[in-house]
């Protein structure tokens, strides 16, 4: 289930990257953009090239314990560099532009249930790569509502994982049910 999905999200991640880095150009250093973009594009060329192998291995299903365990750590690589590359943009940003870049990570984070879901700790994994940086960078801030924003951060976190928790369990129960 989680590789049948990889497509359209390694797709919209490229997308919505593209998009980011168009949104900060001018406002952060260009090689920084271009360096967290070529670093992320990199990392979904990775994961396109798992998927290519998954789909020819002859003992994928049989595997597929193997399998689900590198997918659930390109799914955390590919995290940490959203939460990276959010942390750094907002970091160097200010007003409109970090709320900007806050809300393009957080709006990544909430779509990626819907790709990751199928194996929670995928989900988990990618979330926690997102939000450890963006919690680091809040932290040692010194300003009162970027201290909000972290208490914030955490709680959609958990809200989040707790969605994919219900979607995985869903999940579960549609393919029971199929199996009868």
């Amino acid at each position: 289930m989680l590789y049948r999905h990889a497509p359209a999200g390694l797709a919209t991640t490229v997308g919505v990257a593209l998009l980011l880095g168009a949104a900060v150009y001018g406002r952060v250093p260009t090689a920084t953009v271009l360096a967290w973009l070529s670093i992320l594009l990199l990392i979904i060329a990775g994961r396109y090239g798992l998927l290519r192998r998954y789909r020819s291995a002859p003992d994928a299903e049989s595997n597929s314990v193997s399998w689900s365990r590198r997918y659930v750590h390109t799914a955390a690589i590919t995290g940490l560099a959203w939460g990276v590359g959010g942390s750094v943009f907002a970091s160097l940003s200010s007003g409109e532009h970090r709320t900007l870049v806050l809300l393009i990570v957080a709006a990544m984070s909430a779509c990626a249930i819907a790709y990751l879901a199928s194996v929670l700790r995928a989900y988990v994994g990618y979330v926690l790569g997102v939000a450890l940086p963006l919690l680091g960078w809040f932290v040692f801030e010194s300003e009162m509502p970027v201290f909000v924003l972290a208490l914030l951060t955490c709680a959609f976190v958990a809200a989040m994982c707790l969605a994919a928790r219900r979607l995985n369990g869903l999940r579960s129960e549609e393919h029971t049910s199929e199996l009868q």
